[in-house]
C-alpha cells in the first residue's frame, strides 16, 4: 500500500499592494493556520520572506516598527520560534526587491531591478542563499536539536535559466527546491519560468544541473514540486479565486510597472482581445493550493492521487506538497474541513509531515527515486 507525507508549506510574505500590515497579513493568520495545524496534528512549514525580514531589522528602516507600533522584526522571530517548538518547520523564501529596500515617507521603497532572483550576480546569489540559511539555523537550532535549513522556494517561482540557480544552492549549503509545478508558464517582462516538461507534478527527483525541469543520477540538488493538475479555465474558478482576482491583478500590474520604470522598458501594446481568447482555450496548472481552493476540491485532488498510485505504485512514501500564502487571510476554516476529511477518509495512507523531516526522508532513499527516475525516462524515450 502506498503511503503519502502531505506537507503544508506557506509563504510568509506582505502583499505588495496593500498596506504594510504584518500583523494582518502575516501574524494572525498564520497564528490561525498553526492553530489549525495544532489540532489536527498536521505540520505547516513556513517559508520566511528573508528579504522582508532583514529589511524590518536594518536600523535605517527603524522607521517602520515607529510607524506600526510594535517591533516588527521581533513579533516574525518570535512567531518563527514557536512554530518550530510545536514540532512545525521553518525554510526560507525570497523576492530579492526587498534586498535593498528603504522605509521612507511612510512606505516601502523596493529594488524591482532585482526582481527576478536568477538575474542576481551569482557570488550575490550564494552569499544571500549562505547569509539566510545561517540566519534561520543561528534562529531556530537552540529550539529544536534536529533542525536544518535545507529547502528554498523562489519567488514567483523564477528558477530559470537553471545552471547558475542550483549550482548557488548547492554552494549555499542548500539541499532541496520546491518552487516547481508541473505544467507553469509565464513569459513576461516581469516573470519568466517553463515547467511544461517538469518531470512530475508530484514525486521528488534529483534534478540536472543544467534543467530543473529533468531528472539526474549525479544530482544533489532534489527537487519537491508543488502539487498541481492540469484543468481548462473552467475547472480554475471558484468563488474563493473570483474574490482574489483583483488583488493578484492588481499586484502584476504593479509589479510590472516598476519593472519597466527599473528597466526604462515601454510598455507592449498587446492585442487584448487575442490574449483573453487564448486563455480561454488555453490549459492551466491547478496548484494543490489551501488558500484558493475548497475544501472539497482540495480532497477530490487527493483522491485522484491516491486512485492515480494504487494501480502501479513506487517503492517510496509520496510527498504532496500544498502551497499557501499568508496573506490570502481566512483560509483556516477550508483548510480545517480539509484535515479533518483527510483524517477520515484516507486514515493510514497520509501522514502529515514537514519539509526538513520529508526531504530527510526522500535523501535516505535516494537509491529509489533514482531507480524510479531511471525507469520513467527510459519509457518516456521509447515512447517517442
Amino acid at each position: 500500500m502506498t503511503e503519502y507525507n502531505l506537507l503544508l508549506t506557506l509563504d510568509y510574505e506582505l502583499p505588495i499592494n496593500k498596506p504594510p500590515d504584518v500583523m494582518r497579513y502575516m501574524i494572525k493568520p498564520t497564528e490561525a493556520l498553526l492553530n489549525v495545524c495544532q489540532f489536527f496534528g498536521a505540520k505547516l512549514t513556513i517559508m520566511l520572506e528573508i528579504g522582508e525580514l532583514w529589511a524590518f531589522e536594518k536600523a535605517a528602516n527603524k522607521g517602520f516598527a515607529e510607524h506600526v507600533g510594535y517591533d516588527v522584526a521581533s513579533r516574525i522571530r518570535n512567531q518563527l520560534v514557536q512554530a518550530i517548538k510545536l514540532g512545525h518547520d521553518v525554510q526560507l523564501h525570497l523576492h530579492p526587491q526587498w534586498l535593498d529596500a528603504e522605509w521612507a515617507k511612510d512606505a516601502w521603497h523596493l529594488n524591482y531591478s532585482k526582481y527576478q532572483l536568477t538575474g542576481l550576480d551569482y557570488h550575490e546569489m550564494v552569499d544571500v542563499f549562505r547569509s539566510g540559511k545561517k540566519y534561520l539555523e543561528s534562529l531556530l537550532s537552540p529550539h529544536s536539536y534536529d533542525y536544518s535549513c535545507i529547502g528554498f522556494r523562489a519567488g514567483n517561482w523564477i528558477t530559470q535559466p537553471s545552471r547558475k540557480y542550483l549550482k548557488a544552492l548547492y554552494e549555499a549549503g542548500l539541499k532541496s527546491d520546491t518552487s516547481v509545478f508541473k505544467w507553469g508558464y509565464a513569459d513576461g517582462p516581469a516573470v519568466y519560468f517553463d515547467y511544461r516538461e517538469a518531470y512530475s507534478n508530484i514525486l521528488p527527483w534529483f534534478v540536472s544541473k543544467d534543467n530543473i525541469n529533468l531528472s539526474s543520477t549525479t544530482s544533489n540538488i532534489l527537487e519537491m514540486p508543488i502539487y498541481a493538475q492540469q484543468t481548462n479555465l473552467l475547472g480554475m474558478i471558484n468563488m474563493k479565486r473570483l474574490k482574489l482576482a483583483g488583488q493578484y491583478l492588481s499586484e502584476d500590474k504593479l509589479i510590472e510597472s516598476a519593472i519597466r520604470n527599473s528597466q526604462n522598458t515601454p510598455t507592449l501594446d498587446e492585442n487584448k482581445f487575442v490574449k483573453k481568447a487564448k486563455r480561454i482555450f488555453q490549459k492551466y496548472p491547478k496548484k494543490l493550493d489551501f488558500c484558493k481552493l475548497t475544501s472539497r476540491e482540495m480532497v477530490k485532488m487527493v483522491e485522484n492521487i491516491i486512485h492515480q498510485y494504487s494501480i502501479d505504485p513506487p517503492n517510496f512514501v509520496i510527498p504532496i506538497v500544498m502551497i499557501g500564502h499568508s496573506k490570502e487571510i481566512g483560509a483556516r476554516k477550508d483548510l480545517g474541513k480539509f484535515l479533518s476529511e483527510c483524517q477520515r477518509r484516507f486514515d493510514g495512507l497520509i501522514k502529515f509531515s514537514n519539509f526538513r523531516d520529508t526531504v530527510r526522508e526522500c535523501f535516505k532513499n535516494a537509491d529509489k527515486l533514482l531507480e524510479h527516475s531511471i525507469c520513467n525516462n527510459e519509457l518516456n524515450q521509447n515512447n517517442t
